[in-house]
């Protein structure tokens, strides 16, 4: 019986810890992105009905295009009008500054904005060399697309914004309807997981419960 207990526990546990997880995979590859244009790409996404907490989300960036030398951006999240196919409010997320330099393969990159999203609700994901521009070297890289348009929540965006961030918000994106950017973002449960807890709860009652069964057994 105590076996038992201890197991439904740990299965428990385990349950908890099922995300969901958006992804277009690895298939083709897109260009440019860095310094000077294209400044901006992104993903949209349609936010999971039962896990909304954006724990993190990975884009893969690829060789060297044109030009040489690091590229410094900051990674974002921001609500979309999939109407307009603008960027609207203000940023949900932004990173610190980040820098990438090419080295001939594709590399995953990972930010973590653990924020919580609305379901069921439009947002993007993207990288930015906006506001970060000034006395960099021209410098654009490849990325990793999906033009099969495996993800049927969103798709790949981009803006030709140069240095300047508002246009973000208001000017409207290009929309590239039939491809993904190859992407994951894993969503987890907003209300907070007791895995740990529950896991040394039912640990304790059957070492409890054990320690009872033995002493009655000793009388």
């Amino acid at each position: 019986m105590i076996w038992k207990l201890l197991s439904l526990v740990i299965l428990a546990a385990c349950l908890c810890q099922a995300d969901t997880v958006l992804s277009a995979s690895q298939y083709d590859q897109i260009k440019p992105w860095g310094v000077t244009d294209t400044a901006t790409y992104g993903q949209t996404i349609t936010t999971p009905t039962t896990d909304t907490e954006l724990n993190s989300f990975t884009f893969y960036l690829g060789p060297q295009y044109m030009g040489s030398g690091s590229i410094e951006y900051e990674a974002y999240v921001y609500a979309w009008d999939a109407t307009t196919s603008i960027a609207t409010g203000s940023a949900l997320y932004q990173s610190s500054l980040s820098t990438f330099t090419a080295n001939g393969s594709f590399d995953p990159v990972t930010f973590t904005p653990d924020i919580n999203l609305t379901a069921g609700d439009p947002y993007v994901l993207f990288f930015s060399t906006s506001g970060l521009q000034s006395g960099r070297l021209d410098s654009t890289i490849y990325w990793s697309y999906n033009p099969k348009d495996p993800y049927t929540g969103g798709n790949f965006v981009f803006l030709n914004n140069g240095d300047d961030q508002s246009q973000w918000t208001s000017t409207a994106w290009s929309v590239a309807h039939s491809a993904d950017l190859a992407f994951t973002a894993d969503f987890a449960s907003p209300v907070p997981e007791p895995r740990l807890p529950v896991l040394l709860f039912g640990m304790g009652f059957c070492l409890v419960a054990y320690r009872l069964r033995k002493r009655f057994a000793e009388k």
